[in-house]
């Protein structure tokens, strides 16, 4: 799924510019949740130190990008690149990356950065750490990347943009419903969420930007973070408690599971859905039973973003200024 696009979770963030005043056309699926538990209260438990690790990184840690052998922070406050060495826990700057907005990384040695102030996307080398490609896209804001595409998001314009990870040409540009934030491929498809006409989430094939799917507020909620696994898609959003379990092709919604107020992202594991809270919890999903298994409470008052790779799960918490490492295999379900 990188400024906190969802601006009531980040007060901080990116300006999202005039939200459409165009209605909603009708959206796909059903609005109630077939195979659905009813919400369980569930007391959170204290993370245990062991499988916790504690990285200050000044600046504003934001939104998070894993590639080959380092773990890539958006420095929020400060407007600039971080890395995080996965073994040393060793951080690097690159305050010459300009970074507001959302990174992503490709999973190997490339990282997109968006800079929506300057209308500036910016690819740098994981390697070396310096740019090798910037490309202009008014008020460029949310970025997905893959091996094979990047995909950047434009609120001011209302469109998202296909890019070309070798050369950065725009190889295709699509209007959507208004101020998209969220742009990410995954899997086979693009997902791309925005705040026009009170809240919309696509589906789009990338070959030639047709839509796939289709739905609106209030059948889901207004989309911040998704993540692909179980045969499901799975989605966080800043104005729901819910985690909902979605259809990756369709949209319709399979399931929803009750997390708790401000879910701040998703990831999925080999056994298991993460999802955190900016209040500091991250609880467990059995994607089997669809229902939360735990939860586990910190210290944290703005962590989000949760992102695995290294064998851990990676999150950020902005005012505590730290990236926080996890390992999930000293979590007891």
């Amino acid at each position: 799924m990188a400024a906190l696009l969802a601006a009531a979770i980040l007060a901080s963030g990116c300006g999202s510019g005039a939200t459409s005043s165009a209605g909603p056309t009708s959206s796909s699926g059903p609005t109630a949740a077939a195979g659905t538990p009813a919400p369980t209260v569930r007391a959170a438990v204290p993370l245990p130190p062991a499988a916790l690790t504690e990285i200050a990184v000044p600046g504003g840690p934001n939104t998070i990008g894993i590639t080959r052998d380092k773990v890539w922070v958006e420095l929020h406050r400060q407007n600039s690149l971080a890395s995080v060495d996965p073994t040393t826990s060793a951080v690097a700057t690159y305050p010459d990356v300009h970074v507001h907005c959302y990174i992503a990384a490709d999973g190997a040695d490339g990282v997109w950065t968006t800079y929506h102030q300057g209308n500036l996307v910016t690819h740098v080398s994981a390697v070396s750490g310096t740019i090798t490609q910037t490309v202009t896209i008014p008020e460029a804001c949310g970025v997905g990347a893959a091996a094979d595409q990047v995909w950047v998001a434009s609120p001011s314009e209302n469109k998202v943009y296909r890019l070309d990870p070798g050369t950065g040409a725009i190889q295709l540009s699509r209007a959507v419903d208004g101020t998209p934030f969220v742009v990410t491929p995954v899997g086979d498809l693009v997902y791309a969420a925005g705040e026009g006409g009170g809240g919309w989430f696509e589906a789009i094939d990338p070959a030639d930007g047709h839509s796939v799917a289709k739905r609106h507020v209030t059948d889901v909620e207004l989309v911040d973070m998704v993540a692909l696994g179980f045969d499901a898609l799975w989605v966080t959003g800043r104005t729901s408690t819910k985690l909902y379990r979605l259809d990756p092709q369709t949209l319709e919604t399979r399931a929803t599971i009750d997390i708790g107020s401000e879910p701040s992202g998703v990831a999925v594991g080999s056994d298991a859905v993460w999802v955190s809270q900016l209040g500091g919890h991250l609880t467990r999903v059995d994607p089997a039973t669809n229902t939360a298994t735990a939860t586990w409470s910190t210290r944290y008052t703005f962590l989000a973003w949760p992102t695995l790779g290294f064998d851990r799960l990676w999150l950020t918490s902005l005012e505590e200024d730290v990236v926080v490492a996890i390992d999930l295999s000293k979590l007891t379900p």
